[in-house]
């Protein structure tokens, strides 16, 4: 293309005098206005998409990379009669202090919620929720059986169940046993019906947070319970 643009304005040069009475001639200078410059436009256009193009991915990259990253900032609070006498933002340099204390908070909250059972179906939607968010591997499994078995929403056709704990103690191993009470009443009338206590063994583990935005509404920390064992104790 190159060659062939040179060619042709040589040619004109020579014979520029004859130009205007040339219709060759004026023919060529007319092609070389529109065209003559295509070659080097091409190349400089494609240079350009090749710069908006890398431009491109890099935005995408960044958004995925902004979007992968956990919204939620997890703050320790501490509580003193229901009222909040400190908070701060939980960091590596404070978090290892009160692991133990995050680790006894966290077992509570899992046999409240999984062992729970009320008659409204949006609490006991969250109950199930938040134990799920406490559970990984093997202690996943266990629960799904343990709701295979005994399905909240048909015992709360009869009875509601409230979880008051007795104890948590924690085992020279990665594990708490905990006792408590469930107290049951009648869905209908709220007449007491039982009370019976029982006993577990939960092995734990620290985990890096989920980046799941439902596990981190209640899990915040990475604390999971990997196995589930308990049964009712005698009276």
């Amino acid at each position: 293309m190159r060659e062939t643009k040179d060619t042709a304005q040589q040619l004109i040069k020579k014979h520029s005098g004859d130009i205007n009475h040339n219709p060759y001639l004026q023919s060529r200078a007319l092609w070389l206005d529109i065209y003559g410059d295509a070659e080097s436009r091409y190349r400089k256009s494609r240079r350009l998409n090749f710069y908006l193009l890398t431009a491109m991915c890099l935005c995408i990259l960044g958004i995925i990379y902004m979007g992968s990253k956990s919204k939620f900032i997890p703050y320790l609070v501490e509580l003193k009669d229901g009222l909040v006498v400190h908070a701060e933002v939980a960091k590596n340099s404070n978090f290892s202090t009160v692991q133990p204390k995050l680790a006894t908070f966290f077992i509570q909250e899992f046999i409240q919620s999984a062992r729970s059972v009320s008659v409204d179906g949006y609490i006991e939607k969250n109950y199930q929720q938040k134990a799920y968010a406490f559970t990984q591997g093997p202690g996943t499994t266990e629960l799904n059986a343990f709701y295979k078995a005994h399905d909240p929403y048909e015992i709360v056709k009869k009875r509601t169940i409230s979880v008051s704990i007795n104890y948590v103690n924690r085992l020279p191993t990665q594990a708490f046993q905990v006792g408590w009470m469930e107290i049951s009443h009648d869905s209908q009338t709220g007449d007491l019906l039982s009370q019976k206590r029982y006993v577990g063994e939960f092995e734990f583990k620290w985990d890096k947070p989920s980046q799941s935005t439902f596990i981190l509404k209640h899990n915040p920390f990475g604390f999971y319970i990997t196995n589930i064992s308990w049964t009712g104790v005698a009276s």
